[in-house]
């Protein structure tokens, strides 16, 4: 592991560039470093992005995982990297980071909302392979940076979403697992998971009802999260692009 990010995860600190030690908060865990790790060497991405810089724990991972499989660039995109207009000011600590990690010239990093960057980054005619969402975590924006960072992911690729266990952020990824292509890339909570099946089937065993009353359930008692394959208390949720939008102008699917 890169000393910079390791001194991070094993103190809870960060330098920023005047020296000053600041405590992390808003940052990815261990877990989900690893789970990043695991998903680039498996799919050996050339560009990558991330939505939500912060400190740069997150940044750190791929940088140092993407080098290691022959990667090109990664895209970070943090509006709040020097001030806090849009939430958290991060006071540079994120830039110094990369820079300490020696990871500069890996990165090309855009301090500018989301819904202004992405756009841009699809105008230039930018595609990456894999994509971390850790932006503002209200349905609304999550959904908003999906349905554009999307249109910038190869098909093949994977998109991770990170504070899944949020109760607005878990909402957007049933949205991608019910009505985008796209399907849960943990293989330990893959849809047809037989031990997943036979725990939901002691669950549900309560609501047996008929499907002309089920209907009228909520779409997590229908469907739960579980046969998606997202993970109860998942942090963390990756899910592989299997193929480009081509629903029709009236589809639709309770999620």
């Amino acid at each position: 592991m890169n000393k910079v990010l390791d001194e991070i995860l094993m103190t809870g600190l960060t330098k920023l560039d005047g020296g000053e030690e600041v405590p992390v908060h808003s940052a990815i865990g261990r877990w989900e470093i690893e789970l990043l790790r695991k998903i680039l060497r498996e799919i050996r991405p050339t560009r990558t992005l991330e939505v939500g810089m912060a400190y740069g724990v997150s940044t750190l991972a791929i940088c140092e995982t993407l080098t290691e499989v022959g990667g090109e660039r990664h895209v970070a995109i943090d509006p709040d990297q020097h001030s806090a207009r849009w939430g958290d000011g991060w006071r540079g600590g994120g830039l110094a980071n990369i820079n300490r990690a020696g990871f500069a010239e890996l990165l090309e990093f855009h301090e500018t909302p989301s819904h202004i960057a992405l756009p841009k980054l699809e105008e230039a005619g930018v595609r990456v392979q894999f994509a971390l969402i850790d932006g503002w975590p209200t349905f609304d924006y999550r959904i908003m940076d999906f349905v554009m960072v999307d249109r910038l992911l190869d098909v093949g690729g994977v998109l991770m979403m990170a504070a899944a266990n949020m109760p607005a952020v878990r909402k957007a990824c049933r949205f991608i697992a019910t009505n985008r292509s796209y399907r849960a890339y943990d293989s330990v909570t893959t849809p047809h998971d037989p031990h997943v099946l036979a725990r939901l089937r002691t669950q549900m065993r309560g609501i047996d009802v008929p499907e002309t009353i089920r209907r009228h359930f909520k779409p997590e008692l229908r469907e739960p999260d579980e046969e998606l394959g997202l993970g109860r208390k998942s942090a963390a949720v990756a899910f592989v692009k299997e193929e480009e939008d081509r629903r029709l102008w009236d589809y639709f699917e309770e999620f």
